[in-house]
């Protein structure tokens, strides 16, 4: 299973599961929940932080907590 660390801007996939509680329910809360697609828009220069779209909605990643969300490239 790949995690979202393994995307490429502009790939999209969908969420299968998350592997941490805490970074589950900030993601939840914010409706990316699994069988939501999310697209990768942006990297940071230095890799750290990732955004990612979720329907109307981007959103900052910490790449250590991009590990947690485990995904399928579509």
């Amino acid at each position: 299973m790949k995690s979202l660390r393994d995307l490429k801007i502009g790939e999209r996939a969908t969420v299968v599961e998350f592997k941490e509680g805490e970074f589950a329910l900030k993601m939840m809360e914010m409706g990316v929940v699994p069988g939501k697609i999310v697209r990768l828009i942006r990297k940071a220069p230095s890799g750290n932080p990732i955004v990612i779209e979720s329907g109307m909605s981007l959103i900052a990643v910490r790449l250590e907590e991009s590990d947690a969300m485990l995904i399928k490239i579509i």
